[in-house]
């Protein structure tokens, strides 16, 4: 996570509404996969961890609405692949949610059998 924050103005080095997206989607995906993960220990340890690299991605924002206005061009671009992404998204859900409702059902059917009388004679 951190390589990956410091390159991100290496990368990207004249349009700071596409550097902090970035780095908000860096963040953003580190804390669904450390929520999933589990990687510590005890249980409030993964909390916290969650929590600060919330706090630090709320920060980043923070200190974004401090700077100058950017290239609203990009901005457009952005706001659109994400729009995209979450319509994707969200038929995605749909569709799950429709398959599991059309799907039928199938009963498991479990034989149980006592061994001393199934055993070969």
């Amino acid at each position: 996570r951190s390589l990956l924050v410091c390159l991100v103005p290496v990368v990207i080095r004249h349009d700071t509404a596409l550097q902090v997206c970035m780095v908000a989607s860096i963040l953003g995906s580190w804390i669904v996969l450390q929520q999933q993960t589990l990687p510590w220990k005890a249980n409030w340890s993964n909390l916290l961890d969650g929590v600060m690299t919330m706090s630090l991605l709320l920060l980043l924002l923070c200190g974004t609405m401090s700077t100058p206005a950017t290239d609203a061009d990009s901005l457009a671009v952005i706001g659109t692949a994400l729009f995209i992404t979450f319509g994707i998204c969200l038929g995605f859900a749909f569709f799950l949610a429709l398959s599991s409702k059309v799907a039928p059902r199938t009963i498991g059917l479990y034989i149980c059998y006592n061994q001393s009388e199934a055993a070969a004679q």
